[in-house]
């Protein structure tokens, strides 16, 4: 995926998804979380449905 900033993505990694297709820091292609406790906040409020569907699978 490449550097969180797109100016170090587009630098340092040119090829990586952030440096291709992402405009901004704010407007960009594609997300990804710093933890997994990071992780499990986000997909709770984008997917909600997901960590109750797969709650035995997160323990």
């Amino acid at each position: 995926m490449g550097p969180t900033k797109v100016f170090k993505a587009v630098h340092a990694h040119p090829g990586c998804i952030r440096a291709l297709y992402d405009l901004s820091d704010t407007r960009n292609a594609c997300h990804d979380s710093d933890s997994k406790t990071a992780a499990f906040k986000e997909i709770a409020i984008l997917i909600p449905d997901f960590i109750k569907d797969n709650a035995s699978e997160n323990s």
